[in-house]
């Protein structure tokens, strides 16, 4: 492609190198704005969740065949190397922004910017799509480490969510809803030795019937940790410790909550 040096500097004031799509076609006609392909769009949303629960279910979301002929690397050794990144820590917290879809021949591609926290890694990741049936899997990635500028104060922001999240089971508890209740729990968690979501619900229901205080109305002091996000609260002459995990959307589950008498 060649450019007169006019073009370039038009150009230079809107393209940002590993960032902006290039489209590479034999014609391109201007349409309306539609808005991105929904299943495209839940299906990187749902990457992301996949990525932040470091499960083995991760890896269904991808095709293996034809991801190893886009990378030039086996499915196996993708998986070893994947693994051995989610081994480094507990738990990530991955932030989407900027998502654009493009559409190729018989493909997708989804791209957006990442921030990992709490460690701070950030870039440009691209995930190539291809339907298999009735599916959509990916079948090519590419991640490119780049500053994406501005700061962002991972504590306030964790901490921020965090109260709003207690505020709303706060509320929930005030008016005795207790699917609302167990929507914030996540469904591996556990409440008071509880284990799991049925578990759970019968322990929340008991104490909602036995009209105890509300456990989620005290001001928290919240702090990131290792295992989580951590909120610690003092209710009813009690220490009560809840940590919570990274779940869908952007949003944020208790992946335990525990009480313990004080001495």
């Amino acid at each position: 492609m060649v450019l007169e040096n006019y073009d370039v500097d038009t150009l230079d004031r809107h393209v940002r190198i590993h960032a902006t799509p290039v489209v590479i076609a034999e014609s391109v006609s201007l349409s309306g704005k539609a808005d991105p392909p929904p299943e495209i769009v839940l299906g990187t949303w749902g990457w992301i969740k996949a990525r932040e629960r470091r499960e083995n279910a991760f890896f269904e979301i991808y095709d293996p065949l034809r991801f190893e002929k886009s990378s030039n690397m086996s499915f196996a050794r993708f998986r070893q190397k994947t693994l051995q990144e989610f081994a480094t820590a507990q738990w990530v917290d991955i932030r989407m922004e900027n998502l654009q879809v493009l559409q190729g021949p018989d493909y997708m591609v989804s791209v957006f910017a990442q921030r990992t926290f709490p460690h701070g890694e950030q870039g440009w990741r691209r995930l190539y799509w291809m339907r298999q049936v009735e599916l959509w899997k990916i079948v090519g990635e590419e991640w490119i480490p780049q500053n994406l500028g501005g700061s962002v104060n991972y504590t306030q922001l964790a901490g921020k969510e965090i109260r709003e999240r207690l505020r709303e089971c706060a509320e929930a508890w005030d008016k005795g809803d207790l699917k609302t209740l167990l929507r914030a729990y996540d469904r591996t968690g556990s409440r008071n030795g509880a284990q799991g979501r049925e578990a759970i619900a019968a322990s929340l229901d008991r104490d909602l019937a036995a009209k105890k205080e509300n456990p989620y109305s005290a001001e928290p002091v919240v702090r990131v940790t290792k295992e989580g996000v951590e909120a610690r609260l003092q209710t009813d002459g009690h220490a009560r410790t809840i940590l919570f995990l990274p779940g869908a959307f952007d949003s944020w589950l208790i992946a335990s909550d525990e009480t313990a008498k004080q001495p």
